[in-house]
């Protein structure tokens, strides 16, 4: 049996000024059984490290409502982590995969934590924001993309560290520094 194509995206919140994982990792199934290369079966660790819940997720079209329960058994039998073995499915109705995908992890990401994602949205979108919500992402694009360029130009073109705790501690210096000068020290 061929393996899926599948996604693992995380979705988020900030809670205390800082990025922790509240709820988990959504897993695109498509409606086939399937089973893991050995290379996808070697995320087994990190998943069981996160200790986060993954969603198996599927997106149907309006007239599939049993879509994805293939998909949902081979993905709780895989081995992927152990949570997904009592996990349910997670359907999302929509036209395109990709789109239906984006719809499912912003619907998750707002159950778990109770926040919208504001994410910008191409002009097509079958789901467009608001005016005054395009103009607060595009407003708030604006300033994350202005501050990490301002970072980035702080960063030499190669960061030597023998550790990741070294590299951690140089990454946290640049943003110290770049700190320091936006209030002018």
């Amino acid at each position: 049996m061929p393996s899926p194509l599948f996604v693992l995206t995380d979705f988020y919140t900030v809670t205390n000024r800082a990025l922790s994982y509240v709820a988990g990792l959504a897993l695109a199934v498509c409606d086939q059984a399937f089973t893991l290369t050995p290379e996808a079966l070697a995320l087994r660790p990190l998943l069981a490290a996160l200790d986060a819940t993954v969603v198996p997720t599927t997106v149907a079209r309006l007239n599939e409502p049993t879509a994805g329960r293939h998909g949902l058994a081979a993905a709780q039998q895989c081995g992927l982590t152990p949570a997904l073995a009592g996990s349910s499915l997670y359907r999302v109705v929509a036209q395109e995969t990709a789109a239906g995908l984006r719809q499912a992890v912003e619907e998750l990401f707002e159950q778990a934590t109770g926040n919208q994602q504001q994410t910008a949205r191409k002009k097509n979108s079958k789901r467009p924001h608001t005016p005054a919500q395009d103009y607060l992402v595009q407003h708030v694009r604006k300033c994350i993309e202005t501050t990490f360029s301002q970072l980035t130009t702080r960063f030499p073109k190669q960061i030597h560290a023998v550790t990741a705790a070294g590299f951690a501690l140089k990454i946290a210096l640049f943003v110290f520094v770049h700190t320091l000068a936006q209030a002018g020290c």
